[in-house]
């Protein structure tokens, strides 16, 4: 996509996976803030959620993105869909190990023949259990609620830069007392 590129707020109703090959781009989400994006990290964009481009000041990206209804793919899907749910979870960083799966996954979408149904799964498969991988190995030194509880401060404070912000704002934003915070 070129710099120009826009996308306006918008919903799906199933889970929005973009993985970045170069570039940047920074998305809004609806609730949460801007999310950051560069080369490697993969975003998830829940159902229903509205989102869209925040800014188009990088210059252009390269990304792939697909949509899928988890709770219809099998119940290795579901339940990644109720851990990316619990974990609140909508950015993974450096996720390099998404590209295979990502790359082979668009290819059987613009292949003209028919998709290779054993193709895909085995490919969805596997990106389910990087992602799977990834929200299970999570920093250990932290709860999962106060993980979420820094990403959604770290989001207010990232989309709130050109204002001054105090301790207490944000500490309400992740829902912890100043101090606790």
């Amino acid at each position: 996509c070129s710099a120009n590129h826009f996308i306006e707020p918008h919903r799906h109703s199933v889970f929005e996976f973009m993985y970045f090959l170069r570039g940047g781009l920074s998305i809004q989400v609806e609730g949460w803030g801007t999310f950051h994006m560069a080369a490697t990290d993969l975003f998830v964009a829940w159902p229903g959620e509205l989102h869209g481009w925040a800014d188009r000041k990088h210059g252009g990206f390269h990304q792939f993105w697909f949509g899928i209804d988890l709770d219809r793919l099998s119940p290795e899907g579901r339940e990644l869909a109720r851990a990316l749910r619990k974990s609140n979870t909508h950015l993974l960083r450096a996720c390099s190990e998404a590209e295979p799966p990502m790359r082979s996954l668009v290819r059987q979408a613009i292949r003209k023949r028919p998709l290779q149904r054993e193709v895909v799964e085995a490919q969805l498969s596997a990106l389910v259990a990087i992602i799977h991988q990834r929200l299970l190995a999570g920093d250990s030194q932290l709860s999962p609620f106060f993980s979420y509880a820094l990403e959604k401060a770290r989001c207010f404070m990232t989309s709130h830069l050109d204002s001054r912000l105090s301790l207490r704002e944000v500490a309400a934003i992740s829902g912890y007392a100043p101090g606790v915070f």
